[in-house]
C-alpha cells in the first residue's frame, strides 16, 4: 500500500537537524601500548570517560587498562598517567603513577584533570598538560584508598565508594557521582568534601530538598554553565535529575513507547537539547518530548554500525561529550571488548518558505521511485535535494507530476527544495 504524505508549509522557517555517526577511534585488533600511532589503530580496554581540554584535545579514562590517555593533535594516542594493565594506587608522575579502574574524567579552566578512581574509591588530580616531554604529576584530591564508604571531610579524611561521574563548575568545584552510596558529593579546590545531594546509603527516586532527595546509583554528571545547574544520569532510576538552588527535580523520565535500560551519561548542546546515553542508543529530549536520536529504538538492538540517525548501531554507551557542534560517544561491549569512540555530526539547515500549496511525496519512505506532486503550480518546478551532511544529491526541473529515481541512493533522510518562480516549497523524505 502506498503512503501519501502531504506536507503543508506556509510562510515558515523550517529547520532540519540531521546526524551522521562515524567511528572516531577504536580497533578490536589494534594496539594497547603507551604510544599508538593513529586513533583507528588503538585497541580500547573498557573505556569509561572522555573530556576535552581548552585546546579541544580529547582525554580518555580507560577502566580496563587503568590509564589516562591523550588523543594528541599529531594523530597519536599517548598514555599520560598510569601503567597499562597494572591496577594499583600510587601518586607519582606519568606512567609511574597507578590507578584502579578509573571512570569519570573532567578538566577545569586551568587544565587540571580530575579522575574518579573508582577501584581505589578516591578522586585523583592530574597536573595540566604542557608538552609531551613533560610528565604530569598525579596526586590525591580526596578519599582514602583503604576505606570505601561515605564520610565527609578534607582530603584523605573523606570516604567514597566507587565514584563514577565527575564534573567541574566555573569556580573550580568538583562534583562526584558516588555510585554505591547513592549520593552526589562536592569537593572544593582545596579538597573539602561535602554531600551535595542525596541520602547516603539509601537508594530511591525522591525529588525535593537536596539533603533529603534520593538517587539510585548515579553514574554520569554534566554541569551546565548556562543555568548553573548540575545534571545527573541517575542510572538505575532511568532518569535525568537536575540539582539547582538546593533542590532536586526530575527533568527526564522513562520515555513512553521507547525501550530504555540504564542512563549512564547526559550532556546538552548549545540550543539546550539534552542527549542521554542509554543501552545501545542515544536519546534526545528537547524540553517536551523524548525521542531516539541515534541508534535503534530498541535497547537490545546493539552493534557497531556507522550511518545516519537510527540506521546506526551502538553498543552500551558510557559517556557523551559535546565538542563544538559534534557529539562524542563512548561505547563498550564488555563481552567482546569491541570498544569505540564514535562521533556524531550535528547539521542544522534553516530555510524560509513562502509557499501556500501542499507538496505530496509518495511513497514515503521511498525504495525505488519517489513521486512528487505540487498542486496548483504552473510552469516548470526546479528541485534540489541534500543529504544529512549538506551535500547536494540531485537537481533538475519538471512540470506537473514527477518520478525521481532513488534506487541507488544511500538509505537515510533527505531535504528537498522545490522552486517555482518566487515560491519555495521545502520538505523532507526518507529512502529505505
Amino acid at each position: 500500500m502506498k503512503l501519501f504524505i502531504p506536507v503543508f508549509l506556509a510562510f515558515l522557517t523550517f529547520s532540519l537537524q540531521a546526524q551522521t555517526v562515524t567511528t572516531y577511534a577504536g580497533n578490536p585488533q589494534g594496539q594497547t601500548g603507551t604510544t599508538v600511532n593513529g586513533y583507528s589503530s588503538l585497541r580500547l580496554t573498557n573505556p569509561a570517560g572522555i573530556a576535552f581540554d581548552g585546546q579541544g584535545r580529547l582525554w580518555l579514562s580507560e577502566e580496563g587498562g587503568h590509564v589516562i590517555r591523550l588523543f594528541h593533535t599529531d594523530g597519536k594516542v599517548y598514555i599520560r598517567a598510569g601503567a597499562f594493565g597494572a591496577a594499583g594506587y600510587m601518586n607519582a608522575s606519568g606512567v609511574v603513577a597507578k590507578f584502579n579502574s578509573p571512570r569519570g574524567i573532567a578538566i577545569d579552566g586551568s587544565g587540571n584533570i580530575y579522575v574518579a578512581d573508582a577501584g581505589n574509591h578516591v578522586i585523583r588530580k592530574i597536573a595540566p598538560f604542557s608538552s609531551l616531554g613533560n610528565q604530569q604529576q598525579v596526586t590525591l584530591l580526596a578519599g582514602d584508598p583503604n576505606n570505601a564508604g561515605h564520610q565527609d571531610g578534607t582530603g584523605s579524611n573523606a570516604h567514597f565508594h566507587t565514584p563514577s561521574g565527575v564534573a567541574v563548575d566555573q569556580q573550580g568545584n568538583i562534583y562526584v557521582a558516588d555510585y554505591e552510596t547513592h549520593v552526589i558529593r562536592k569537593i572544593t579546590p582545596a579538597g573539602s568534601v561535602t554531600t551535595f545531594a542525596g541520602t547516603a546509603n539509601q537508594s530511591g527516586s525522591d525529588d525535593g530538598a537536596a539533603a533529603s532527595a534520593k538517587f539510585y546509583r548515579p553514574y554520569g554528571l554534566y554541569y551546565s554553565t548556562t543555568d548553573n545547574a548540575l545534571y545527573v544520569a541517575d542510572s538505575w532510576n532511568k532518569k535525568i535529575r537536575k540539582i539547582a538552588g538546593g533542590q532536586v527535580t526530575t527533568v527526564v523520565g522513562i520515555g513512553s513507547g521507547i525501550s530504555t535500560w540504564i542512563y549512564r551519561a547526559v550532556t546538552k548542546d548549545a540550543a539546550g537539547n539534552y542527549y542521554i546515553g542509554d543501552q545501545c542508543h542515544i536519546l534526545k529530549y528537547d524540553g517536551s518530548a523524548l525521542t531516539v536520536f541515534a541508534g535503534s529504538e530498541w535497547a537490545n538492538d546493539c552493534g557497531h554500525v556507522d550511518g545516519a540517525d537510527t540506521s546506526a548501531r551502538f553498543n552500551v554507551i558510557y559517556d557523551l561529550k559535546m565538542n563544538g557542534n559534534e557529539l562524542y560517544v563512548l561505547e563498550r561491549n564488555d563481552a567482546t571488548n569491541d570498544d569505540y569512540i564514535r562521533k556524531v555530526n550535528l547539521v542544522t539547515t534553516s530555510v524560509q518558505t513562502v509557499s501556500e500549496p501542499a507538496v505530496t511525496l509518495y511513497p514515503n519512505p521511498a525504495h525505488d521511485w519517489l513521486r512528487i506532486a505540487v498542486p496548483g503550480e504552473n510552469g516548470p518546478v526546479h528541485y534540489e535535494v541534500w543529504d544529512l551532511l549538506g551535500r547536494k544529491t540531485a537537481e533538475g526541473r519538471f512540470s506537473g507530476a514527477y518520478r525521481l529515481d532513488v534506487s541507488s541512493w544511500t538509505q537515510g533522510l533527505y531535504l528537498m527544495k522545490l522552486t517555482n518562480g518566487r515560491k519555495v516549497h521545502l520538505t523532507k523524505f526518507r529512502v529505505e
